[in-house]
């Protein structure tokens, strides 16, 4: 079923043609307290971005009534108070891209916008002065057209023409709406002066125009279409979005509750450090059980969702996640448990360090510089701070106290300790690995230097 959204107050002629055009009209719902100008118009309500519709949490219960079958999900904002406090969900979205004075933008609406090119603009009441094309705009806010230019297709037309209750004049945004290769419009646009501009923008994007009157153009707060038929296909996407959302803006919460439910023991810092590592893990799948995770999760939420979307058209997030997907949550906490052991071991070694930094501290300084040369193969070449070779020397005690069986990498660490020098030098740092550097860099602190080219380092290469 197709819904076309429109203020109560628009010409009966438009609500008879959109009718005989197949779609259920449905009247905007009226918003107490704000200019009575927009209290009708739908673009003050609710947003429509992909398949989810973000309605005003007020209005909600009104359309999930008169809408059967449709996505909608409430908004954090109220509409409420004076301009521009109550611009909340009137965006323009042309394709991808949000435009907006994003001070004042409904949060929820902030979250779904995740991937979207976002133009910030002076005007709060933007859906009104832009109409949105899936590549282009139209409009004729100066303001816009010049946040916009080069950054989206803009036809810039002049002002007025358009009437708009209660005022002097109304917009372009405010009187059409695009859907399915077609823009709606309000009223006769052949009226309006720069029709030949418009027409002509429109034919350059393979976009047929049609007017719902005869009459002079209205701004009744944009033509807004909802559809929802229950398909298979259309219940998968629904279930993809909803999956979508919650993953992008629920999860990371969910991770953070449960690492504090179940390793509430870690420092603050430490619990920050493990959500990254968490979340990075689930970006990155490094492993099989990861991957698997992350396969479980997203048929889960989506199996779910199905389900529920075949009862109602209304989801609410919260409820939906603590009745529906406890099995999800499980899936989290398990992926948790899984990462601590490694996360653990890290904090172990960590601490391990920070023992043995305060011991070196403590120790005799047997040299007074050191220098360490990486060459590209991997292998540490040691100079005092006169230049004399050292690797004979340090290879002979090494040998004596491993017996022989070590790596390069066993001997920078065990020469750094015992020789506990007051500076060290590393030169050609590219070459060294990234966990050797971190290592000696956590036990020596700023007694560590590095090189970043000298006659050492050239002699070497």
């Amino acid at each position: 079923m197709s819904y076309m959204i429109l203020d109560r107050r628009a010409d009966g002629k438009i609500f008879e043609n959109a009718g005989k055009l197949g779609f259920t009209v449905i009247p905007a719902d009226y918003i107490k307290g704000i200019d009575e100008t927009v209290a009708w118009h739908p673009d003050m309500q609710l947003v429509k971005i992909g398949s989810a519709v973000v309605v005003n949490p007020e209005s909600l219960e009104y359309y999930r009534k008169a809408m059967k079958g449709i996505n909608l999900i409430s908004g954090k904002s109220a509409v409420q108070g004076k301009y521009p406090e109550y611009v909340a969900y009137n965006i323009a979205l042309a394709g991808k891209t949000a435009i907006h004075n994003f001070k004042y933008t409904d949060e929820t609406v902030k979250k779904l916008l995740k991937g979207y090119e976002l133009i910030n603009v002076n005007q709060g009441y933007t859906k009104c002065s832009v109409c949105t094309l899936p590549d282009g705009i139209i409009t004729s806010d100066r303001g816009v057209a010049e946040s916009c230019e080069g950054k989206i297709d803009v036809l810039k037309i002049r002002q007025g023409e358009i009437s708009l209750y209660g005022k002097d004049y109304g917009f372009i945004g405010g009187a059409s709406g695009y859907f399915g290769g077609k823009l709606y419009f309000a009223g006769n646009v052949k009226l309006h002066s720069d029709y030949d501009k418009i027409k002509k923008f429109c034919e350059k994007k393979c976009i047929e125009i049609v007017c719902l009157s005869n009459d002079k153009l209205a701004d009744i707060g944009s033509i807004i279409k909802c559809v929802f038929e229950k398909s298979s296909d259309n219940l998968e996407a629904l279930s993809k979005s909803v999956r979508e959302f919650i993953v992008e803006n629920i999860e990371p919460t969910e991770i953070e509750r449960l690492i504090e439910k179940g390793y509430g023991f870690f420092e603050k810092s430490e619990k920050a450090e493990f959500k990254k590592d968490i979340e990075k893990a689930i970006r990155a799948q490094p492993d099989i059980l990861t991957r698997l995770f992350v396969l479980r999760r997203n048929r889960i939420i989506e199996n779910r969702a199905e389900d529920f979307l075949k009862e109602s058209s209304v989801i609410n997030i919260d409820g939906f996640l603590t009745f529906r997907l406890k099995d999800y949550s499980e899936e989290i906490e398990n992926l948790i448990d899984y990462h601590a052991d490694d996360f653990m071991m890290k904090r172990e070694y960590k601490e391990f360090l920070l023992l043995l930094s305060a011991y070196v501290d403590t120790q005799e300084r047997k040299a007074e510089k050191l220098n360490i040369v990486v060459t590209e193969n991997g292998e540490y070449l040691y100079y005092d701070g006169h230049g004399k070779h050292l690797n004979g020397e340090y290879e002979a005690e090494a040998a004596i106290e491993f017996g022989g069986d070590y790596s390069s990498e066993d001997l920078l660490i065990n020469v750094l300790i015992n020789k506990n020098p007051g500076s060290i030098v590393i030169h050609n740092r590219q070459f060294i690995k990234k966990e050797i550097s971190s290592t000696i860099e956590a036990i020596f602190g700023d007694r560590i230097r590095f090189c970043n080219g000298c006659g050492l380092c050239e002699t070497l290469m």
